[in-house]
């Protein structure tokens, strides 16, 4: 899947390890900034800590994750756009 422009990709499955793969792609590849957070929208605590040990299998180490459940996640994405908009508006 082609990432969109504002650096947010969205993958479906029913299936866990197929979207652990996926999100493995494409981290494979270093981010701009190696100190920024990885964000990650998951359902619940459980997923989090279970990617989080997928990963570090599969890299060796896995840290500066940012595990979003999907209401921090909306007060995130909101904070972000709200910070970044122009004085005045």
């Amino acid at each position: 899947m082609k990432q969109s422009p504002l650096g947010l990709s969205v993958y479906r499955s029913n299936r866990l390890e197929r979207l652990a793969e996926a999100l493995a792609e494409l981290l494979a590849e270093p981010p701009e900034d190696p100190f920024a957070p990885e964000c990650i929208l998951v359902p619940g605590r459980g997923v989090a800590q279970w990617l989080s040990l997928e990963l570090s299998q599969r890299f060796g180490v896995w840290a500066n994750a940012l595990y979003l459940y999907p209401r921090n996640f909306v007060g995130w994405a909101l904070g972000r756009v709200l910070d970044a908009s122009p004085a005045g508006l």
